[in-house]
């Protein structure tokens, strides 16, 4: 927004980049030890506290440097509770829903994304720096609530199995409505002893994830989470203001509302796509969505590439446009990684 640069100054793309990147740094490093926390002291309150400090602030900021820190702390946030959240909804849903209720997170996520866009593109019309305070003020208030909420949501059965709360398992068991079935096999596992501890030291707990019975398990998970992110999606994301400018779109409010646009089509095909999960399979969505995202996200950066994208003639800008939303569309309807890297 302009008033950013006002408040801040000018900064060159390297710089931006690393503004942009910080929270990803923290929450990478921090999402090593999030399952141990999780499995400590429960899965998301304490990881949506620590993201609502770090956006309160990113709101009061008024040199870059604390802005920066900021958004630090809320990688520390993210990478406490993002996992989580998918692991806490897959632990508490049916196992023949598995894919449909974790994918709500994606819808709800993709409110979020859309909301955002929105928000940003009617305070970015208000004089001074309220206009970009006020969206962090809101993401602040909503994660500092996040947390409070939190206090009404059952722990998982298996962390409370870990804890060696039997009683209460049995309660919360009762009180989602898992089947009889799922019953015995979540006990059974328990008692076989395939929950490691969560009283393990955090060098214990990676080594844990790697031992032999479940070493596949951890390293596909990773390796397909690791893939969903190299897909592109933080580029678009973050930086489809900027794409949507570079494409010939040039005012602010018009790079937003574009934005904004793309995102409420992600959320809207995640809709059906969430239906549909558990029917077409996670396989099956994964690969034919993660061939489409390829080809996609290599048409644009080739057009980039070779300088064909102008701001105000030549049909290559179009194309950039039209493959962002088709991007989007084709990222919204394979949520397989999240449910085979929770379950």
């Amino acid at each position: 927004m302009p008033s950013f640069i006002q408040t801040f100054g000018r900064f060159s793309a390297t710089l931006h980049g690393v503004i942009v990147s910080s929270i990803l740094v923290t929450g990478m490093l921090v999402s090593l030890l999030g399952g141990v926390l999780a499995d400590r002291y429960g899965r998301v309150a304490l990881g949506s506290l620590v993201f609502g400090i770090g956006a309160a602030v990113e709101t009061t900021s008024v040199k870059l440097a604390m802005f920066i820190i900021g958004r630090l702390i809320k990688g520390v946030g993210e990478g406490i509770f993002l996992m989580t959240v998918y692991v806490l909804v897959a632990e508490i849903s049916p196992a023949k829903r598995h894919g449909t209720v974790t994918n709500i997170t994606q819808i709800m996520i993709s409110s979020g994304i859309v909301l955002g866009y929105f928000i940003c593109y009617g305070t970015q019309v208000i004089n001074g720096s309220l206009s970009w305070r006020l969206p962090l003020a809101i993401q602040a208030t909503v994660a500092l609530t996040n947390t409070a909420a939190c206090s009404l949501v059952p722990q998982s059965p298996r962390w409370l199995l870990m804890k060696g709360l039997t009683e209460q398992t049995r309660q919360t068991i009762a009180q989602l409505g898992i089947a009889a079935e799922e019953q015995e096999e979540l006990f059974r596992q328990a008692v076989a002893g395939l929950e490691h501890s969560p009283n393990l030291s955090i060098f214990d707990s990676v080594k844990d994830v790697f031992a032999a019975p479940v070493r596949g398990r951890t390293i596909f998970g990773s390796f397909i989470l690791a893939m969903q992110q190299f897909s592109g999606i933080d580029g678009v994301l973050y930086y489809a203001p900027i794409i949507f400018r570079q494409a010939g779109l040039r005012s602010t409010e018009a790079s937003f509302f574009a934005s904004g646009i793309s995102a409420l089509v992600m959320m809207i095909i995640t809709v059906p796509a969430t239906l549909m999960c558990d029917m077409w399979g996670r396989r099956t969505s994964s690969l034919v969505g993660g061939s489409l995202t390829f080809f996609f996200m290599l048409l644009i950066g080739s057009l980039y590439a070779a300088g064909k994208v102008y701001a105000h003639h030549g049909v290559a800008r179009w194309v950039v446009i039209v493959s962002v939303y088709l991007w989007a569309c084709v990222f919204s309807v394979q949520p397989g990684h999240w449910v085979f890297a929770c379950i």
